[in-house]
């Protein structure tokens, strides 16, 4: 076994004779896979020409993770019972493996924890979703959907086509797919846009915000399309909300808030909506690019990017008051918030090519520690 230490990066191994490093911290790197259900990070660390995941305790030490040594995609079952890892679902009390998975792109698991999707085009056979349903043992299929976001509660797949070769603007299709009552294909509604996609449920599923997107060279834009978020009314399929130059849209997991990255004046700032198209708010009013914003788990806070003035900045803006506070500042690069721990009291985001761990201690105490 070994154990990281995070103050100094060495690596130790622990050997019969005793404790002897086996990598500086030059040798070393890290990539965050995921979390477990007790707020411990899974990092996989590579040096010495191995690669080993291992659990961070809570930032203190590492210690080697008894479920799987991979290199692939963690996902962990809202229960806590049952962790998916290179296409493998374990028993992670175990070690042992319960289900083989097949190839494909990780849809996840359900709100429940009843089903584990996987969609994808394997060997250019028929797109398709598969979903192992742990009650059963067995997999339901549903063609034509590749990949897509399961709703807050239930069993059903939303996915959004996507046209990125299409010449002209053109309808897309929103498309459900419900287990195991209905693994078929069901038409949502219809948008007319080279894609309707990413996908957001609301936490009660009444709504879809649908980020769509048309060829244009102005702004905003992802590549050279410009973004508008439609919110789809899930009963009536019909939209209810246009938000025009708008994209990265995220539920509130508590209330009907929108969280998205919208553009005023060329400037990229972050807001909120309600899902009737009231209650529009302003968090950053700065001519910083603002981007990629991050519900926490209590739905009081949300974590965003800021690039501006020769600096990335992390920053947690406070729902209630509007208030945001800086957490870390670095130099120019890539930097954008990943993942919260289930209890929120952990954010892990990427940096510089590396990964960094946030600890944050209410009400605004924060610590900061580089990973890698």
């Amino acid at each position: 076994p070994a154990i990281v230490n995070i103050d100094s990066g060495r690596i130790w191994s622990f050997a019969a004779l005793g404790a002897a490093p086996i990598g500086e911290p030059s040798d070393v790197s890290f990539h965050f896979l995921g979390w477990t259900p007790e707020n411990e990070a899974l990092v996989r660390v590579s040096g010495g020409g191995r690669a080993t995941i291992y659990v961070a305790l809570l930032g203190k030490a590492f210690v080697p993770w008894a479920v799987a040594t991979g290199s692939g995609d963690v996902r962990y079952s809202p229960d806590g019972l049952l962790v998916a890892v290179d296409h493998t679902i374990y028993d992670p009390s175990s070690g042992l493996a319960v289900v083989e998975l097949p190839p494909g792109e990780f849809i996840g698991w359900s709100a429940d924890s009843r089903y584990f999707a996987v969609g994808g085009d394997p060997d250019d056979q028929v797109p398709r979703v598969l979903a192992w349903d742990r009650e059963t043992g067995r997999f339901e299929e549903a063609t034509l959907a590749v990949t897509g976001i399961w709703s807050s509660t239930g069993h059903r797949i939303a996915y959004g086509l996507d046209r990125n070769d299409a010449t002209e603007t053109g309808l897309n299709e929103i498309l459900i797919v419900g287990f195991p009552d209905n693994p078929g294909i069901t038409p949502l509604a219809r948008i007319r846009g080279v894609s309707a996609r990413p996908l957001a449920w609301s936490y009660d599923d009444a709504y879809l915000a649908v980020t769509v997107t048309q060829p244009s060279s102005g702004d905003p834009t992802i590549g050279n399309r410009v973004a508008d978020i439609h919110i789809v009314d899930m009963q009536s399929g019909e939209t209810v909300v246009v938000i025009s130059g708008a994209w990265q849209a995220a539920w509130s997991p508590t209330t009907d808030l929108l969280l998205f990255t919208g553009n005023v004046c060329s400037s990229f700032d972050i807001f909120t909506l309600r899902s009737d198209g009231t209650g529009l708010r302003n968090y950053t009013s700065s001519p910083d690019t603002d981007l990629n914003p991050l519900w926490a788990p209590n739905g009081e806070v949300a974590a965003f990017v800021s690039f501006g003035e020769g600096a990335v900045r992390l920053n947690l803006a406070t729902i209630r008051d509007g208030s945001v506070e800086t957490l870390f500042s670095a130099r120019p690069d890539e930097m954008h918030p990943l993942s919260w721990s289930p209890d929120g009291r952990f954010l892990e985001f990427r940096y510089g090519g590396g990964h960094g761990l946030c600890k944050l201690r209410m009400p605004q105490d924060t610590e900061v520690k580089i990973l890698g």
